[in-house]
């Protein structure tokens, strides 16, 4: 088993390591209770909370001697507990578990839950580790930011949106399909009869290492969530709130794997720097509300602690209005819908996020007049196109693409979003969605 050494940077007093020693023996016994049904998962919540705020200090100063152990390092204190955690239940199921590791009293509850329960055991084990795992990581940023002297604040608004929000404009979806270069694209903007009309973009990514700089799918919803957030008057936001929004779910639960991508989403952003000349779209295209040269960072933020439900935790500061948000927003085109209309009923995988967010743009544009004529057609192979990255399996690829298209419009359908869709065959295959709307 995984055995984790403790560095004498961070010293405990015989009571401190008692403390620790009965608070760990009570998180058994009540995780043990759980799975054998002696209690409910509300009950074991309201237990161990009781237990952080009793010893909250010693809490917080074992998350630093484990993130010290670690230097910093969250994802392998994850994976070195995980597999701890997972020797320790094979080795109970299959009868091999050593008895001088069940010398103390939460071992012998564990023996029991496991033995009768390992499917629940497991369950429960994991949603356990990845609360730790959050935890550990909330503590690592606020370490790191004290030793960076960034200065905590408090009260932030954390109202959940009602309304999802995105930039429907060329420029930025040119900018997102990773089309835009260092040097400047041409973009027409005319509409049909009209005088020719040039928009011209570029961008250059000035930001962290390590950060891989092209853009994806994810990194627009994330991009969007946060444009979605600063609409509603939110200037401060958390990785949480980030997913909350992107899943349309105020109650969904973010794990340390989704907020560390989240967070290299919104860095991949802040670090991305674009140059738009939009002279043409106010001399000719008689936009009044847009300026002629927008230059600055997709996102601004600045980092900041503060105390969220009595927590201390990471934030980003948006201190200035998302750049391609204020581009599009000056146009006019800038799609919104009832919040709820993104949680789809379907595991929220990068793919179902990308695919999900591709057709609301499509019928936020076409519930837009700004937008200009918008088809309310859409092939399939233009979906495939966008979705599919390599020719392995490509006929079940295709397949699970289109029902995962079907159960988003099913789910838009029951609410109300869109009148209704239909699928068009060409041939024998399917070829092509109609979507009706309102």
């Amino acid at each position: 088993m995984t055995k984790l050494e403790h560095p004498q940077l961070i010293q405990f007093t015989p009571d401190e390591e008692k403390a620790l020693d009965l608070m760990e023996n009570a998180y058994f016994e009540a995780f043990s209770n759980l799975v054998l049904k002696n209690i409910d998962v509300k009950t074991l919540k309201e237990k161990t909370d009781e237990l952080h705020r009793a010893r909250d200090p010693i809490i917080k100063k074992a998350s630093l001697r484990t993130i010290e152990t670690y230097h910093g390092d969250t994802t392998q204190i994850y994976k070195d507990l995980t597999a701890a955690v997972e020797e320790i239940i094979n080795g109970i199921t299959d009868g091999a578990f050593y008895k001088d590791s069940i010398s103390n009293n939460r071992h012998e509850h564990m023996i029991k839950a496991i033995s009768e329960a390992p499917i629940k055991a497991y369950k429960y084990f994991f949603e356990y580790l990845e609360t730790e795992a959050e935890h550990l990581h909330r503590e690592l940023i606020a370490y790191i930011n004290k030793r960076a002297g960034i200065i905590p604040t408090d009260n932030i608004n954390t109202e959940f949106p009602k309304f999802f929000t995105a930039a429907l404009d060329k420029v930025t979806a040119k900018t997102f399909s990773n089309e835009l270069t260092d040097e400047f694209l041409g973009l027409k903007m005319e509409g049909k009869g009209q005088r020719p009309i040039t928009t011209y973009a570029k961008i250059i990514y000035d930001g962290l290492d390590g950060i891989t700089p092209k853009l994806s799918a994810f990194d627009k919803s994330v991009y969007n969530a946060i444009n979605s957030l600063y609409e509603a008057g939110q200037r401060e936001v958390t990785n949480q709130m980030i997913y909350r929004v992107m899943k349309g779910d105020s109650k969904a639960r973010i794990t340390p794997k989704r907020a560390e991508e989240i967070n290299n989403s919104v860095h991949r952003c802040a670090g991305k720097v674009i140059h738009i000349k939009a002279g043409q779209e106010i001399t000719i295209g008689k936009y009044k509300n847009i300026d002629p040269e927008y230059v600055g960072n997709l996102l601004t933020i600045e980092g900041k602690i503060i105390t969220l439900n009595g927590t201390r935790c990471s934030c980003y500061e948006i201190t200035t209005p998302p750049m391609l948000y204020r581009y599009a927003k000056g146009k006019g085109q800038i799609g919104s819908c009832p919040i709820n209309i993104l949680n789809v009923p379907i595991n929220m995988t990068d793919e179902v996020i990308g695919i999900r967010d591709y057709l609301l743009e499509w019928i936020m544009a076409l519930k837009n007049p700004k937008n200009g004529q918008i088809n309310n057609e859409r092939t399939y192979e233009k979906i495939y196109e966008r979705f599919i990255m390599d020719q392995v399996d490509l006929k079940d690829k295709k397949r699970k693409i289109r029902d995962q298209v079907k159960k988003i419009l099913d789910h838009w359908k029951d609410e109300n979003y869109i009148t209704d869709y239909e699928e068009i065959k060409k041939g024998r295959a399917l070829h092509k969605v109609k979507v009706l709307i309102h």
